[in-house]
C-alpha cells in the first residue's frame, strides 16, 4: 500500500480515536507500525511539467536509486533520520504522530478556556480543513496555506484587541502538533538544500547564528538559513529585553509589546510559529526550486538516512 493511502487511514485512525476517546497509547502503536510499513528509501523532487499547487512535485521512487540513476540524475543522501519520511512525507500521518507529544506543563498551566470566542475557535476547523486537503498530497498546497495564515493572522488580530483571551486548551494543541509537523517538512527541504545535510538545531545554536553580524557595520548574513521558528521568536524575545529598559521591559507582561508583535506567552506564541513555519516551507521550496533549475532533468534524486 502507498504511503499517501497509508497516511489517510493513520490519519483517520487517529481522528476517530479523538472521537471516541480511545486510548492514545494503542492508537500511537497503530500507527507507529503503518509508519514502518510506508517506509521509502528514495525520492525524487522535480520541477513539475503541469503547473501544480506548488513549485516543486515531490514522489516516491519504487525501483530504487541504482535504476534512476542511470537516467543521469543528480542525487544525494540525507544525514539523518527524519520521521516525516518515514510517514511517506503525508501531513495528517505526520499530525497524527505529533497529536501524542504532552504539552508543555508551562503552556498547560497559562491557559484559561474562555467559552463563547468565536473569532478564535474557527481557527479548529480551518487546521481540520488544511490536514483534510492534504491527506491525497506530498508537500504542501500553498493556497491552503495562504488560507490557513489568513485565519491565524484574523486570530491575531483578534486577540490583539482582547489581550485577555486564552484559546482551548485543544486548538493549542492542534497548532503545536501542525507546527512540528511543519518543521519537520522544514527540516527536510533544508537537507535538500545543503547536500543532505540535516541541521540538528538547539537554541544556543540557533542563538549563535542569530546573534552574528558580518562586516563594519555590524549586519546580519545576507544568506538565508532555515532556523525554527520556535526558536527564532525566542530570540526576537531575548533581543528586545536585552534592548530594553526595566520600564519598558515591564510591558513584557502585556501581549503585545515589540514592532514584531511578538507575543510573551507560549499559548499564544503556538499561533506565531505555526505561521512562520508555514512561510519557512514557501521561501525553502522557491529556494529548491531554483537549485533544481541547475540540474539535469530539473530532478534531484534524495536517498533517506539508513
Amino acid at each position: 500500500m502507498d504511503p499517501i493511502t497509508l497516511g489517510i487511514i493513520a490519519y483517520k485512525a487517529s481522528s476517530f480515536a479523538a472521537d471516541a476517546a480511545l486510548t492514545g497509547a494503542t492508537v500511537a502503536a497503530g500507527i507507529a507500525g503503518i509508519a514502518g510499513a510506508a517506509g521509502k528509501k528514495v525520492i525524487e523532487v522535480a520541477v513539475p511539467i503541469a503547473k501544480k499547487t506548488g513549485t516543486i512535485s515531490i514522489k516516491f521512487v519504487k525501483s530504487g536509486i541504482n535504476a534512476v540513476k542511470e537516467d543521469g540524475n543528480t542525487s544525494l543522501k540525507l544525514t539523518k533520520h527524519l520521521d516525516i519520511i518515514d510517514n511517506g512525507l503525508n501531513i495528517p500521518l505526520g499530525f497524527g504522530e505529533n497529536q501524542f507529544k504532552k504539552i508543555n506543563n508551562d503552556i498547560a498551566s497559562d491557559l484559561n478556556i474562555i467559552k463563547g470566542q468565536n473569532e478564535v475557535l474557527f481557527l479548529s476547523n480551518s487546521i481540520r480543513y488544511f490536514l483534510d486537503s492534504h491527506a491525497m498530497k506530498t508537500g504542501i498546497d500553498r493556497g491552503i496555506s495562504y488560507a490557513l495564515q489568513y485565519d491565524i493572522k484574523a486570530v491575531m488580530n483578534h486577540l490583539e484587541k482582547t489581550p485577555d483571551l486564552r484559546f482551548p486548551g485543544y486548538l493549542l494543541h492542534q497548532c503545536l502538533s501542525l507546527s512540528e509537523t511543519i518543521k519537520e517538512y522544514n527540516s527536510f527541504y533544508d537537507g535538500i538544500l545543503n547536500d543532505g545535510a540535516i541541521k540538528e538545531w538547539t537554541k544556543e545554536s540557533a542563538f549563535e547564528r542569530l546573534d552574528r553580524t558580518f562586516g563594519i557595520d555590524g549586519n546580519p548574513s545576507a544568506t538565508r538559513r532555515y532556523i525554527p521558528a520556535e526558536y527564532r521568536r525566542e530570540w526576537n524575545k531575548s533581543k528586545f529585553l536585552s534592548e530594553s529598559n526595566s520600564k519598558d521591559q515591564a510591558k513584557w507582561k502585556k501581549l503585545f509589546t515589540s514592532n514584531e508583535k511578538e507575543i510573551n506567552d507560549e499559548a499564544h506564541g503556538a499561533l506565531f510559529t505555526l505561521s512562520d513555519e508555514l512561510v519557512a516551507n514557501e521561501a525553502l521550496e522557491f529556494d529548491i526550486y531554483q537549485k533544481l533549475e541547475s540540474k539535469p532533468n530539473s530532478k534531484l534524486l534524495i536517498e533517506s538516512y539508513n
